[in-house]
């Protein structure tokens, strides 16, 4: 993250820090709200097909069976408050950067992984920092800052204001370039 802050500096970007929401406060209303949306979505659009999708995804929209109404209801009312403490940030800033994984990316075997001293499923481990953007809407881009091993690296996201796509994504260019990073794409199993 070091690197990447530096780089945006040698752009002539004044860094400073900011206070987001707690992944750990977004991570309960997101696995309500997800799963919810998800199954309103496909069962509209693809009724009857639940069975030929992947593991993870009809895993996902399965979970929405078990929601109540107020659940959502609540969830959705969470969201919000969350939307605005982020949209409110802007006003300050002008992008929030933040590491998209908080560990390196686990190998496709592994179930769980250790974040802070406590023991989480991969899936929330890998959705923890990603999730606060997907309820918010605020657009994000993720691209790789270091390569740790070949294959490894280690990325952070650009998050913007709504409705500044493009400009989210001219400044993750400018910051990359100037990274220059020589990057292995070569996946590992």
């Amino acid at each position: 993250m070091i690197k990447v802050l530096d780089a945006c500096r040698s752009l002539g970007v004044r860094v400073r820090e900011v206070t987001l929401p707690n992944p750990d406060e977004v991570l309960p209303f997101h696995m309500i709200n997800l799963p919810t949306e998800a199954a309103a979505y496909h069962f509209e659009v693809f009724p009857g097909r639940l069975k030929e999708y992947p593991p993870v995804a009809r895993e996902t929209i399965e979970m929405a069976a078990g929601q109540f109404g107020y659940s959502y209801v609540q969830a959705q009312r969470k969201r919000e408050e969350v939307k605005k403490r982020v949209t409110q940030l802007f006003r300050e800033v002008d992008f929030i950067l933040v590491p998209t994984l908080p560990v390196l990316a686990p190998m496709r075997d592994v179930e769980k992984v250790l974040v802070g001293g406590v023991e989480r499923t991969v899936l929330l481990t890998m959705i923890r920092y990603t999730c606060l953007f997907d309820q918010t809407g605020h657009p994000a881009l993720s691209f790789p800052v270091s390569a740790v091993a070949p294959g490894v690296g280690a990325s952070v996201q650009v998050v913007g204001p709504h409705n500044r796509d493009g400009d989210v994504v001219a400044f993750a260019e400018r910051d990359e370039a100037v990274l220059s990073l020589k990057i292995d794409y070569t996946v590992r199993v």
